[in-house]
């Protein structure tokens, strides 16, 4: 699984750190993590806001946004709706 994660360049160490945590053994081979391996792409949030098309190209995402990631503080919602696969930064 690739992670394009879209963050002001002062918060990628951080984001990084905690990205090493996430348990990624095969939840199939035994009691591990439901996560396949995590492959982390930083891009700096203050670019994508200058010019999305140029730093992002074509690429096309699963959109999540969950600023209280890093807080350890996430909740789900059991009654979100099925979204398009694919969605495109629109400006």
């Amino acid at each position: 699984m690739t992670i394009e994660l879209v963050a002001p360049k002062n918060c990628w160490d951080e984001a990084a750190r905690h990205f090493e945590l996430v348990d990624t053994d095969n939840r199939l081979a035994g009691e591990g993590a439901l996560f396949p391996p995590v492959q982390l792409n930083l891009h700096d949030l203050a670019k994508i806001k200058e010019d999305a098309d140029t730093e992002l190209g074509s690429m096309v995402c699963d959109l999540s946004i969950v600023p209280q990631i890093l807080d350890e503080n996430i909740s789900t919602d059991a009654k979100t709706e099925d979204a398009p696969l694919h969605t495109r930064l629109q400006r």
